[in-house]
């Protein structure tokens, strides 16, 4: 029988992907479980770019192995 690997989605209230010790452990986190298998993906549900200073400019960002 063959094991499926989960798909996790973190919500995030802080800075990302530039913050602080927060930002790097909850990247750390989904990095470690893509390591292992998983799929994951970081949301941040509140936003820190207004309008023309955007550095961010990608939908969703997905961690590469």
């Amino acid at each position: 029988m063959s094991r499926t690997h989960p798909n996790v989605k973190i919500i995030f209230g802080n800075g990302f992907p530039h913050g602080g010790a927060s930002t790097k452990r909850c990247y750390h986190i989904a990095k470690g479980l893509q390591e292992n298998g998983c799929t994951a993906e970081i949301v941040v549900f509140r936003g820190t770019e207004r309008g023309e200073n955007t550095e961010n400019k990608l939908i969703s960002v997905y961690l590469m192995r």
